[in-house]
């Protein structure tokens, strides 16, 4: 029998002793939550250092929201937990709260930040006993927000302390008693009596909740039975009911990967996809046993909005070991790069479909792996896989407990610029400054960081070089105590962050090192927003790609093999990189003639207050599509002109004293 697998990874051993210095007074436990706090700025942010953080590299402004005894948020995948309603400048968040030192009593928390994009921020806890009004034990949460509304619906497991399993539970809070939620119960699968846990959920159009989670059997908890729930939100009466077959939990499959599952849902509803990571184990066969980190990631996707789901597609198709090829193990091994039990699925403003997901390394027949790893994206578009973050560079620790060295990726498409967003988290790199000790223990502290891919035909094969957001090292000499890490995990991007910011959280484990955790530690959890001008003006270069399959299939190839022109390349005027200052571009509809809609896209060189309308051959404005501040990148439109007759017509930008006019014609 070959042996099992065994957890490869140089670890650095930090030798030290506690520190001469007096650290700071142990963060209260109900501080701050009064929604006075004024927002900071990242640089004047002061952790319990015994030699101050500059943070010179930081971007953007955070604020602290709540603080938690129970580090970690997610075993795996986060999810979301963290929206944005453009409308209303509001954020809504959740966290796992721990509120004593055992975590005994543990509950998810909801925060709402008002003026979010304003130099004076509120935050507002809502139910300061939890959504789930201080009963039982709940965890592990997401977070689905309608827009439309203004309304967030935080999902999470909860066991309500009367002896029943742990269940899914969303929470709505009440029409009549503000702070208090009702509470509404998935109904049970059709055959447990297990733990259903790590629910992962997404708000659609039509006021659907779409909803996947994890039946744990007993000892099997590599063998995951994954349902879907689909609930029906009805806002006038502000209850849930139950919108899949005989009111139960469908059956998506019976050997998925722990709580690696995401979730999301096209522009208008109609599409529904769901990732998972699934053992190789079970499905081809592979190895003498499931793994958390020998799996494919797979893909199911619903046209009908939930209703019914289609065959799974297996999205990385990992070419199998091939024992004919020994005893030459570096041939045999074929793929040497696995599925993590993180992924994560994004529709795009176009409705394209994304996928990003976490890849350490692996190798069958020396039976061993790694905690180094990388990310990858694929889109269905293209078909193509792109290293977007990679772990595997500069002199690392071994991360936390369900980590890797670059793993929790998380994406948002923006429709004013195109761009595709990502954060991720990495464990620390040291790069030139070798002798920094960013350790607890034998651990790594995390950072987290962000990568960009830009509009045009490279979205999402295009990936910018990193930038650290948070930037938050131990400067000291000596190896960190419990209580002074500074080691940001599980962050989330909100989507819907149009405007000039990114919104986002994390929270900030101050002791990683669960090898030898002898007292718990009390964890910020952070908003932190960035301008995105500030962040395209920061990008200086591309991530040049890596091979995921030994056959190169998929692998995207740069035609200018990853030279820098500008993160826009040669969708600026005259294609020289840049945008000349004070001018834009105004490109020609497509298609044109068109019946009935079509798409103008334009590029700015910076933010700027535009307005692009429609015009008649007699002069007169037939639509305004456009009439706002928007920020520097290429943008796209779409106009319907259903109710407008045959002809021809104008579309004009206007940007300051500037403006550029093209013809267009509408052929019914």
């Amino acid at each position: 029998m070959r042996k099992a697998l065994m957890v490869s990874l140089m670890v650095l051993l930090v030798a030290g002793v506690a520190s001469a210095f007096d650290a700071k007074a142990p963060i209260s436990n109900d501080m701050p939550l009064t929604g006075t706090e004024a927002l900071q700025k990242t640089q004047d942010v002061q952790y319990r250092n015994p030699v101050p953080n500059p943070l010179d590299e930081a971007v953007g402004d955070t604020l602290h929201v709540g603080y938690t005894w129970y580090d970690i948020q997610h075993n795996a995948q986060n999810g979301r937990m963290i929206g944005y309603v453009p409308e209303q400048d509001m954020v809504h968040m959740i966290y796992m709260r721990g509120f004593d030192a055992a975590s005994a009593s543990r509950h998810i928390m909801y925060i709402q930040v008002a003026d979010a994009s304003t130099d004076a921020p509120v935050v507002n806890v809502i139910g300061t006993d939890g959504v789930d009004n201080g009963s039982g034990r709940s965890g592990f949460g997401t977070l689905g927000v309608d827009v439309a509304t203004n309304k967030a619906f935080p999902t999470f497991h909860h066991d309500s302390g009367d002896g029943t399993p742990y269940a899914p539970k969303v929470a709505l809070e009440s029409t009549f008693v503000p702070g208090f939620f009702d509470l509404f119960a998935a109904p049970d699968p059709a055959s447990t009596d297990n733990d259903v846990l790590f629910p992962r959920s997404t708000f659609g159009p039509e006021n659907y909740i779409h909803q996947i989670n994890s039946d744990f059997p007993a000892g099997a908890a590599d063998a995951t039975k994954k349902y879907y729930m689909r609930w029906l939100y009805d806002p006038a009466n502000n209850v849930l009911t139950a919108a899949v077959p005989n009111d139960q939990q469908v059956l998506m499959t019976e050997v998925g990967m722990n709580n690696s599952s995401d979730i999301h849902t096209s522009s208008d509803g109609s599409m529904v996809a769901y990732t998972e990571t699934m053992p190789r184990f079970y499905t081809i066969g592979e190895g003498e046993e499931a793994t958390q980190w020998d799996n494919d990631l797979w893909l199911w996707e619903s046209t009908d909005g939930g209703a019914t789901w289609g065959e799974p597609l297996d999205v990385t198709q990992w070419i199998p070991p091939d024992g004919d090829l020994l005893p030459d193990t570096t041939a045999a091994n074929k793929d040497t790069l696995r599925c993590y039990m993180d992924g994560t699925v994004l529709y795009d403003f176009e409705d394209n479909l994304h996928a990003a997901f976490t890849t350490p390394e692996y190798f069958e027949f020396q039976g061993t792996i790694t905690y180094t790893s990388r990310i990858f994206h694929w889109d269905r578009e293209s078909g193509m896989y792109t290293l977007m973050a990679d772990g595997t560079e500069g002199f690392m620790g071994r991360p936390e407990v369900f980590g890797e060295t670059a793993d929790r990726p998380s994406l948002y498409s923006d429709p004013d610029t195109g761009i595709l967003w990502a954060i991720y988290r990495r464990t620390s790199n040291f790069g030139d400054n070798p002798d920094t000790t960013d350790f607890a223990g034998e651990y790594a502290c995390g950072e987290v960081y962000l990568t960009a891919s830009p509009p045009g035909e490279y979205n999402g094969l295009r990936w910018t070089q990193p930038i650290n957001l948070t930037d938050t090292k131990w400067l000291s000499d000596d190896a960190m105590a419990p209580g002074d890490a500074q080691s940001e995990i599980d962050p989330s991007i909100a989507l819907q962050s149009d405007g000039d910011f990114l919104h986002f959280m994390y929270v900030i484990d101050t002791w990683p090192d669960r090898a030898t955790d002898t007292e718990a530690t009390l964890c910020p959890v952070v908003y932190h927003k960035a301008n995105k001008q500030e962040l395209i003006d920061m990008f200086d270069g591309w991530l040049p790609n890596y091979p995921m399959h030994i056959d190169s299939t998929g692998f995207f190839q740069d035609p200018d093999d990853w030279a820098w022109n500008g993160f826009f390349g040669d969708n600026s005027v005259e294609g020289d990189g840049t945008l000349k200052p004070n001018e834009f571009q105004l490109e020609q509809n497509y298609p044109n003639p068109f019946n009935p809609s079509t798409q103008i896209r334009f590029s700015l060189n910076k933010s700027a207050n535009v307005k692009l309308a429609v015009y008649d051959l007699l002069g007169r404005e037939v639509a305004t599509l456009v009439n706002r501040a928007m920020g520097a990148g290429s943008h796209q439109v779409s106009f319907m002109a259903d109710d407008l007759p045959s002809g021809v017509y104008f579309y004009k930008l206007t940007s300051g004293e500037s403006t550029k006019v093209r013809k267009m014609i509408l052929m019914k």
